[in-house]
């Protein structure tokens, strides 16, 4: 199960994409929503923030979302390259990858999990 939350995003070639590879998703565009959720979902496999439609977006939610679950990996989608990704970000992706990369992150991580600090 990978929890995708998104800002106001048309999000349909990602959706298509990670269900066309066989992933089960639950979205929402709130992120209290986002935290409330991963806090009683009990089976997480991955969080993805999909950010690229806010050039000036903030790490807040990446940040409370790792705090809520230290060992569920979150990749972040965002609008330019980031010169350094954060120590509570696993992975990010700009727009300017191909946006299948993602399936791959999302496998590599899956093979090598963040362990519960």
């Amino acid at each position: 199960m990978f929890l995708v939350v998104r800002e106001k995003t048309d999000s349909n070639s990602l959706f298509r994409l990670l269900q066309d590879a066989g992933y089960e998703l639950t979205t929402t565009t709130d992120q209290s929503q986002a935290l409330a959720m991963l806090f009683v979902m009990k089976s997480v496999d991955a969080v993805i923030v999909d950010q690229r439609e806010d050039e000036h977006a903030s790490f807040d939610l990446p940040r409370h979302l790792r705090a809520l679950r230290r060992n569920v990996p979150i990749v972040l989608l965002s609008h330019e390259p980031l010169p350094q990704i954060p120590e509570y970000v696993d992975a990010c992706i700009s727009d300017q990858e191909p946006l299948d990369r993602l399936v791959h992150v999302l496998d590599e991580l899956a093979d090598h999990p963040r362990a519960a600090a």
